[in-house]
């Protein structure tokens, strides 16, 4: 099996969002158990140190395809979906093969940035922490809140645009190496070139999202200053978990609307 680039319009950004609420509604419950079972296992390797880091970075694109392909078996109305925890690595060994790649090259990657953003750190990272810690404990002062220092933002910067980086690579290439039958190093580049070649629609697909968060916030601010804040929290943690479900929909669409796969 091959695969094929679209010619992708930019209005393909927003209908990778509609399809992706379409498809939730269908089987909303599926969904929203699907990405909260992930969330917690993800939340729980944050936790256990270098260990849980390592786990973490094997584990990311693994979760990824299981979600798309949440998506692919629900859209076909298959009731199989209860068994795809083993699916990603059931399949020929090439294809295990490049995941497992995958997965180590972007455990590889979150470490280095994980490296490089401590050692830029330095010591300001714990003594925001220090001063946040002091600025709660003292909450009815009128001190201001601490700000990050300028090595602290750098750090950040590093360790979040280093992530971002990775993300373009590995965007499709899970997926490609599963329905492409494409080595790790030829996905995480195809995976590359296409966000690159679909650039316009991707922009108005996470302007689309970032809309979408935005407007949750704002109606949470609204709710909570016109006294109504006993209703804001669990109606704001409710909207984005299901839009953080939706958007972990909408990658499959991503991806079968920038590649045709040849049978």
């Amino acid at each position: 099996m091959g695969v094929r680039l679209r010619d992708v319009p930019a209005a393909a950004g927003g209908l990778w969002i509609r399809q992706a609420f379409a498809t939730f509604r269908r089987r909303p419950g599926l969904f929203l158990s699907a990405f909260a079972g992930m969330f917690m296992v993800l939340v729980l390797l944050t936790l256990m140190g270098l260990f849980g880091l390592i786990v973490f970075g094997l584990a990311v694109p693994v979760g990824s395809l299981l979600f798309m392909m949440i998506t692919a078996w629900s859209l076909a109305d298959l009731p199989e979906h209860r068994r795809l925890a083993a699916t990603p690595f059931a399949s020929t060994t090439v294809r295990r093969r490049g995941l497992v790649g995958l997965c180590a090259l972007y455990c590889t990657g979150l470490l280095v940035m994980s490296v490089l953003a401590t050692w830029s750190a330095g010591d300001s990272m714990e003594a925001y922490l220090t001063e946040m810690r002091a600025y709660y404990a003292n909450a009815a002062s009128t001190a201001e809140m601490p700000e990050p220092s300028g090595q602290l933002i750098g750090a950040l910067c590093v360790l979040y645009g280093g992530l971002s980086l990775l993300s373009v690579s590995m965007w499709h290439a899970a997926a490609l190496v599963h329905w492409g039958g494409q080595g790790a190093a030829h996905a995480l580049f195809s995976s590359a070139l296409a966000l690159w070649r679909t650039r316009r629609a991707f922009i108005v697909y996470l302007l689309g999202w970032v809309t979408l968060w935005m407007a949750v916030m704002l109606v949470a601010n609204v709710l909570a200053l016109i006294g109504l804040g006993v209703l804001a929290l669990p109606l704001f943690f409710t909207a984005m978990m299901t839009l953080a479900t939706v958007f972990y929909v909408s990658l499959y669409f991503t991806f079968t609307g920038t590649f045709e796969l040849d049978d």
